[in-house]
């Protein structure tokens, strides 16, 4: 049995097209993953340096003619949907923003929710960008960098957390530098969150309340 390291950017259904799997799932839900599946919980979310074993294939059989040239091609049937939602300085939805997501050039409109959504997107997409007009003279981008989103009960998956919802908790990376960064951005969003700040990375309440919030 093969395994596979996981590097930045990748996820289980990146993994599974890159390795030439049909699905995701016959690698997700395999035995020799279960310890990774039970520690990640979320196949869209892994960190760097987990492995993820490769079950030998399942022989299979085809017919084909003889003396003529056939071919095969193994691919993977999974794709991304990938959701984003636009809220203001006070948490508020901006709607019906018109803006260029992840595609350049491709135009769509936020909903009541403030939410942009595509769907069924090639899993080895991985970099995209994000355009829209917030006031008249002020125009702003960011960078969509798919499945670097690191687990959230890792340093790296706080601060991404933290600093995507406006909280700057210092560079993502670098949390050992920036830890007086990161403690004031948990007390900040755990004051405006209805929990008595702490400011303590590794509390389960403040987590539980951040998974809700940002959505994973």
């Amino acid at each position: 049995m093969a395994s596979h390291p996981v590097k930045p950017g990748e996820h289980m259904a990146r993994i599974a097209a890159d390795e030439k799997v049909a699905s995701y799932r016959t690698l997700w839900d395999h035995a020799s993953n279960k310890d990774l599946a039970s520690k990640r919980k979320n196949p869209n979310i892994l960190l760097p340096g987990d492995v993820v074993n490769l079950p030998n294939p399942a022989p299979k059989t085809a017919s084909a003619p003889t003396e003529k040239v056939s071919k095969f091609v193994a691919a993977s049937k999974d794709q991304l949907d990938i959701r984003v939602v636009l809220l203001d300085e006070n948490n508020q939805p901006l709607k019906s923003l018109k803006c260029q997501f992840l595609e350049e050039g491709r135009e769509t409109t936020s909903d009541g929710s403030g939410m942009l959504e595509r769907l069924e997107i090639s899993p080895r997409f991985e970099l995209g960008v994000l355009r829209f007009d917030y006031r008249k003279d002020v125009r702003l981008a960011f960078a969509i960098a798919v499945g670097h989103l690191d687990p959230l009960d890792t340093p790296s998956g706080l601060q991404a957390r933290l600093n995507n919802l406006g909280y700057y908790a210092g560079e993502i990376g670098y949390a050992d530098e920036d830890q007086i960064a990161l403690k004031c951005a948990i007390e900040e969003f755990e004051k405006e969150n209805g929990l008595k700040p702490a400011g303590d990375p590794a509390s389960a309440t403040m987590q539980n309340k951040l998974k809700d919030v940002f959505g994973c």
